[in-house]
């Protein structure tokens, strides 16, 4: 008799680590699932908020008729050159200095042929860009 309840105890074993392998393996495929949906979600969210201070800067870009030194003013934004723009924000997107910055958003200026362009490049603190934009304006002459 002590052969039988052998067997039947290591069948019993073998059956519980077989459903503890299982749920092991299910287990850590749910949390990989979990960590790339966060991940995907937060890059969706930078992605957003990149678009809609693109639209912002823009607006400015054509509300100022491609003054760069207007364009500075309103946008609050640091000089990098004769005809480019930077600007800071931080994890929650909400202006900052460069020290705290986690994204940063360039804008370069130049004129072609009667219209002014604006490139804008968001990009997050370790080079990745996240979006980028160019507009077009035209200057009217006034004479």
């Amino acid at each position: 008799m002590n052969i039988r309840s052998t067997s039947k105890s290591a069948l019993f074993l073998m059956e519980l680590m077989i459903a503890i392998l299982f749920f092991s393996v299910a287990g850590a495929v749910s949390i990989q699932l979990f960590v790339n949906s966060h991940l995907l979600s937060e890059s969706t969210v930078n992605t957003n908020q990149s678009i809609l201070h693109s639209q912002t800067i823009a607006e400015a870009f054509t509300g100022t008729n491609a003054d760069i030194l207007e364009l500075q003013k309103i946008l609050q934004a640091s000089p990098i050159g004769e005809s480019s723009l930077e600007l800071y924000f931080d994890q929650d997107w909400k202006a900052c200095n460069e020290a705290i910055a986690r994204f940063t958003a360039t804008v370069s200026l130049r004129n072609e042929s009667g219209l002014s362009y604006a490139d804008i490049v968001f990009s997050d603190n370790t080079g990745l860009v996240l979006y980028q934009l160019t507009i077009s304006h035209y200057l009217q002459k006034t004479s």
